[in-house]
């Protein structure tokens, strides 16, 4: 047990380069060990100490570095994917309120303009006047909300460049605009023509309508919230 704890004392002592070291050797040199120690080149030991001492930081530093790198590079990419989620769902978001508005809009102008035939024929003037003005300011409504959603439509397709899915959404919005461009039409058909559709015309029609439209919403949805998921999901899985 005294060897050993005068092994590490010595150890201790090689380190520091402490002047003590010799005496050491000197009181010790009956054990064999001081005399081995006293033969040693000790400059070059402690220089290969301080080179291993050295090699050992540079070890931690290159590791502190490599981190340091993934760090940075992880956080880039959160915040791109951050900042291009925000983009892509507020628009999203954007669309789907637009379109569901447009539906309720056209609905409106559908019966307003049926009605304003019937109006017509009753020669309610006053009243008809009245209902035109009406059906004036949802009109100028409806072509904003088609100019937005044309707008909007094609800066989130320009935007999402590169998706799988990007196709799909292409053929949805298609398929959105396809079908209010044809309730407009039929919109103008009415006031056109002054047809009076019976109310179970009406409700048939604007049933359709609704639902050919609001279904290929709601697929639009589901796939904005499986891209949503995959984002998070990919976001989870940086260190």
């Amino acid at each position: 047990m005294e060897i050993i704890i005068w092994k590490v004392i010595m150890g201790i002592l090689i380190i520091l380069n402490l002047p003590m070291f010799p005496w050491f050797v000197k009181n010790y040199n009956q054990s064999g060990v001081g005399e081995f120690l006293a033969n040693l080149n000790w400059s070059a030991i402690i220089a290969a100490v301080a080179v291993g001492i050295s090699l050992i930081a540079l070890w931690f530093q290159r590791r502190d570095l490599k981190k340091q790198a993934t760090y940075q590079r992880n956080t880039f990419i959160l915040q791109n994917t951050l900042n291009r989620d925000s983009i892509t769902f507020g628009m999203a978001g954007d669309i789907i309120g637009n379109v569901q508005t447009q539906v309720q809009v056209m609905k409106s102008l559908y019966l307003d303009k049926s009605l304003l035939n019937s109006w017509y024929k009753e020669e309610n003037i006053d009243e008809v006047r009245k209902f035109e003005r009406s059906i004036d300011g949802l009109s100028n409504s409806l072509k904003d909300l088609t100019n937005e959603l044309t707008s909007k439509g094609n800066t989130l397709q320009f935007h999402m460049a590169g998706e799988t899915v990007l196709p799909e959404i292409e053929m949805i919005f298609s398929s959105i605009q396809e079908a209010l461009s044809q309730m407009i039409d039929d919109i103008n058909d009415i006031s056109n023509n002054n047809e009076v559709p019976t109310k179970e015309e009406l409700n048939k029609k604007l049933e359709k309508f609704s639902s050919e439209v609001l279904s290929k919403l709601k697929i639009f949805q589901t796939i904005m919230k499986e891209i949503k998921l995959s984002s998070l999901d990919k976001l989870n899985k940086i260190d």
